[in-house]
């Protein structure tokens, strides 16, 4: 059995997993995880930042 790569799918199953991802990211974005979780670890990397310059 040959391996083939994305060249070797049909047309139509690569626009259903850009479709599929499309849908998963809307859903995320519009519960906030994507939002939340950036603006999360921003918070805690400008807080362990300011801990460290704070020391030296």
């Amino acid at each position: 059995m040959s391996k083939k790569g994305v060249e070797g799918l049909p047309l139509k199953y690569i626009i259903l997993v850009i479709v599929a991802l499309l849908v998963i990211d809307l859903i995320l974005e519009m519960t906030g995880i994507i939002r939340g979780g950036i603006i999360t670890s921003l918070y805690s990397i400008t807080n362990t930042t300011s801990n460290i310059s704070g020391q030296i």
